[in-house]
């Protein structure tokens, strides 16, 4: 074999294994993208939550009235599993594992704190019926729908003092802001 064939199949060889790590990294940081934005749904949708308050609260404890009979059924199914003693109240530890079986991983202490205030309108460290219906509802749209710019635009401003709109985009300082809070 010459030294040119041999350069050629060591190229070759090589080029294949940069292709391997280039594909690993890229699936990589396509996870941790996905990862960052449904962190940012979340915190945008908890701000919004916390900022519409009781009004807002109502409007979807009405929403969740409005809906179908097989969803409001399947709904209930979901309740009734979570609340095996049927104290009326399901606790932080079933509502994480709920969560995190629809996708959603909230892993330090205080995001799980922080996700269950809002919910929790009688502080009673659990959720009632009505309170984890609302829960369900945020939960699928925060799965299904698109990022709300509204929502988004302001957790930035009110929660990050980041400007939405500015002459430069978001300094590495705002953006190393924005990940340690979500992280």
């Amino acid at each position: 074999m010459e030294k040119s064939e041999t350069s050629l199949i060591l190229f070759v060889k090589i080029k294949k294994q940069n292709m391997l790590v280039w594909e690993y990294e890229r699936s990589d940081n396509i996870k941790r993208i996905s990862e960052f934005i449904d962190a940012i749904k979340i915190k945008s949708t908890l701000h919004a939550l916390k900022e519409g308050g009781e009004i807002f609260n109502r409007q979807l404890v009405t929403i969740q009235v409005l809906y179908v009979s097989n969803i409001q059924e399947k709904m209930f199914s979901i309740w009734i599993g979570l609340d095996e003693e049927n104290r009326g109240i399901i606790d932080s530890s079933k509502i994480l594992k709920f969560l995190k079986s629809q996708g959603i991983n909230l892993t330090s202490e205080h995001d799980i704190r922080e996700f269950l205030e809002v919910f929790d309108r009688n502080n009673k460290n659990g959720l009632n019926q009505e309170e984890f219906f609302v829960l369900i509802i945020i939960v699928k749209q925060i799965l299904v729908e698109l990022l709300d710019i509204n929502a988004v635009q302001s957790l930035f401003e009110e929660v990050y003092g980041i400007p939405w709109k500015s002459l430069s985009s978001i300094d590495v300082n705002s953006l190393k802001k924005i990940l340690t809070e979500v992280r």
